[in-house]
């Protein structure tokens, strides 16, 4: 639902900067058109994305650890699978971040999936 608001927002968007273009506001133009694209970008990278709650062990193809950039980022792990209509789908995994004892977490979810032979 979120990607659908996004590329209406991205769309409206291209419209304000082609508007504003031909009105000869080339700042707010390129404006429009810079935060347009990134939406458009966003939804085109994130389409094979997937919350589902529950993956079968059996339809699992490749689990990717991210590791965490300490104060930017939180590390998460990246579980590539095949659904029910065998599309490959993008599960991301995060981990608590640095102020919720991130580096344990992180430590046991990393001991888990080794000892389960899902990350090499």
């Amino acid at each position: 639902m979120i990607l659908i608001v996004y590329v209406l927002l991205g769309i409206f968007l291209a419209y304000l900067s082609v508007s504003d273009f031909q009105q000869r506001k080339y700042p707010t133009a390129l404006m429009y058109a810079l935060v347009g694209a990134y939406l458009i970008y966003g939804v085109i990278k994130s389409r094979n994305n997937s919350a589902t709650p529950v993956i079968e062990r059996k339809s699992i193809q490749k689990v990717n650890f991210i590791q965490a950039r300490t104060g930017a980022t939180r590390a998460c792990f990246e579980v590539i699978f095949k659904n029910q209509k065998g599309n490959l789908k993008t599960r991301l995994i995060f981990l608590p971040g640095s102020l919720s004892n991130g580096k344990a977490a992180t430590d046991d979810a990393l001991r888990v999936f080794k000892h389960e032979n899902l990350i090499d």
